[in-house]
């Protein structure tokens, strides 16, 4: 849908809170004792979007979407451009930016857009393969540690310091994953029955040598595989390869593909511009084939022990706006964006840290019902119009930058959980005040002056759980120097963030599954059960926008 012609600058409260800042005046917190329905009444409404089978176009900029047909009219599937034969070019394509365990498809799937009578669930859907964290160990400060060697190292790691028994070995196979320690992902490479022993590789998060930190380690189903001549591939053309050892039996045909770039010290780097699909796997298994060529998104080299990460096949749904945001566009100044959403209930849960085994597993227990690996999101991210009309992630480049707003995410991992609100602003630095909000909650490394919470604050304990089965709303109302942050139409923070980017922004809804990033997997941040997997859901009932 293209932007209409934008109407003059407006002085909204928004606006004039911003310049009270400016000129280095009180904080003026009249805002966080607004409703988003008095911050927004003198801003006119631009956008109402309705989805649903019975959905009805109502009010100003109304629209009603009931079918894939009128989605495709404002959204698109994926953040970025494609070529002319549909494939993603910059932004963040069919996957996004931090190493998501599911992919995206290129169009509007219907097993992950599911048009219900009043709203359109995003909802999550395993094709192949099985979610099952199915063995916990322990690496404790008690024992001698755990050794996740270097690629082509060959130091075994005790069973016994790891908190297992021999019989476990009947249960792992070579090129089983396990997270470890507060960080990263490594595979099995070889177990000794008689020595009682497994030898690691790392795959990401740094070689460790005897390693021990009252940390879990998880053994998953997910595989890795060195390749047999990675010298052999080539970037987007490589679409079958030979791997320097067999496949564990839990890779099936329609698992998805990453290529992994390792060195004498990996680091988290499980790479792909999107996720390729097995199609087929040789009766020695060590011969793959893909339904497309192979991105790696770095060279890869025999030298440096790189390879293949498979994970079970596990599918998506988001959507992308055509319209832009932001009161960065010339001719306005406020920008004001109201979600209306629903998410499966869960059980409330805490979100504290516990990295033990028997911590681990009393969490699990304790949170039944709670989809682990859980994250849908709703955000603005920077784009640039491209030729199609779509657009393409901007790097940062002085004024022209990148800069994300992110009106909501939810975690459910080890450390945070359903009843965490979250909502960071990326890569422009900001100061968030608070007021006490009628919504309640605690905010997490709340600082001595109350008022003002570090850049990077972002997460608000929620008393009830946020994931209850009910309707919620979720906005930003946003000028050009701040932010103000809305939960249910009632304020939760405001940041004073100048903005120092031109380009607009798009707004993305998506439901991601977890992430293989930073120290994601030791949070289990992925789902831990095929259960996990198949429950999770964003249902996206309205959009409405007003700007100025």
């Amino acid at each position: 849908m293209p932007d209409s012609k934008p109407p003059a600058p407006f002085a909204s409260p928004g606006l004039a809170h911003g310049a009270a800042m400016r000129r280095g005046g009180p904080p003026g917190p009249a805002l966080l004792r607004q409703s988003f329905a008095d911050a927004v009444r003198t801003l006119p409404q631009v956008e109402a979007i309705s989805f649903g089978t019975s959905a009805e176009a109502k009010g100003p900029g109304g629209a009603a979407i009931r079918d894939a047909g009128d989605l495709a009219r404002f959204f698109n599937p994926f953040q970025g451009e494609a070529d002319p034969r549909g494939r993603p070019v910059g932004g963040t394509g069919t996957t996004t930016i931090n190493a998501e365990v599911q992919n995206y498809r290129g169009d509007f799937g219907a097993g992950n857009h599911v048009f219900e009578p009043d709203g359109l669930r995003l909802q999550a859907k395993v094709e192949a393969g099985r979610f099952d964290s199915y063995l916990r160990g322990d690496l404790t400060r008690a024992q001698s540690g755990f050794t996740s060697n270097a690629p082509g190292g060959a130091v075994p790691t005790r069973l016994s310091d790891i908190g297992l028994k021999p019989g476990d070995l009947d249960r792992i196979q070579v090129g089983d994953v396990t997270t470890n320690g507060p960080v990263g992902l490594a595979a099995v490479a070889a177990m000794d029955r008689a020595a009682g022993t497994i030898t690691f590789d790392a795959l990401s998060g740094g070689a460790r040598a005897n390693y021990g930190g009252n940390f879990h380690l998880t053994f998953t189903r997910f595989a890795f595989a060195p390749l047999e001549a990675p010298a052999a591939t080539e970037e987007g053309k490589t679409q079958e390869v030979r791997l320097a050892r067999p496949l564990p039996t839990s890779v099936v045909p329609g698992c998805l593909v990453r290529g992994v770039k390792r060195g004498p010290q990996p680091v988290n780097d499980p790479r792909s511009m999107a996720q390729a699909v097995v199609a087929t796997i040789s009766d020695d298994r060590r011969a793959v084939r893909f339904d497309r060529p192979l991105h790696f998104g770095a060279v890869l080299a025999a030298a440096e022990g790189d390879g293949l990460l498979f994970q079970p096949g596990l599918w998506s749904g988001q959507i992308w706006s055509k319209r832009s945001y932001g009161p960065q566009r010339d001719g306005l100044s406020a920008q004001a964006i109201r979600i209306e959403v629903s998410f499966p209930a869960m059980p409330d849960d805490r979100g504290m840290p516990a990295y033990k085994r028997a911590d681990v597993e009393a969490r699990l227990k304790a949170g039944a019902g709670i989809l682990w690996g859980y994250w849908p999101a709703l955000w603005l991210f920077t784009w640039r119009p491209g030729p199609n009309g779509l657009g393409q992630r901007i790097q940062p480049n002085g004024r022209n930058g990148w800069a994300e707003v992110d009106i909501l995410e939810i975690f459910t991992r080890l450390g945070t959980g359903p009843s965490v609100w979250t909502g960071n602003l990326h890569d422009q630095p900001f100061e968030r005040q608070t007021v006490p909000s009628p919504l309640g909650g605690t905010w997490r490394s709340q600082p001595a002056d109350k008022r003002f919470l570090t850049p990077d604050a972002a997460s608000l304990l929620m008393p009830k759980p946020i994931t209850d089965g009910k309707r919620h709303s979720f906005g930003v109302l946003w000028t050009r120097d701040s932010v103000v942050h809305y939960m249910d139409d009632r304020p939760i923070c405001l940041s004073q963030w100048p903005l120092n980017v031109t380009y607009p922004h798009q707004l993305g809804i998506n439901l991601a599954c977890g992430s293989l990033a930073s120290g994601n997997p030791a949070a289990l941040f992925f789902p831990q059960s095929q259960g996990d997997a198949e429950g999770q859901f964003l249902t996206v009932h309205s959009v409405k926008s007003w700007e100025a």
